[in-house]
């Protein structure tokens, strides 16, 4: 969800920044910090889902089979 707000976010202030770079060329600087404060929530959001993932231990759909996991060797997945 994080993703689709963050290229909503990004495809609004490009069009409006390419228009109003179109008429005033000083604001391209200010687009541009715009759509790297835009792309950091997609950013955030693969953190946590990376982060929220990893903890999980297993608790998923997409469980499979395994045992001894070389950083976790007390993980495994009862499917």
């Amino acid at each position: 969800m994080s993703s689709l707000a963050a290229g909503m976010a990004i495809g609004v202030v490009g069009d409006a920044g390419v228009r109003a770079n179109a008429q005033e060329p000083r604001l391209f600087v200010g687009m541009i910090l715009i759509l790297i404060f835009a792309e950091a929530l997609g950013l955030y959001g693969l953190i946590v889902g990376l982060v929220v993932a990893s903890t999980a231990e297993g608790k998923g759909w997409g469980c499979r089979v395994f045992t001894g996991h070389t950083r976790f060797p007390n993980l495994q997945c009862q499917c």
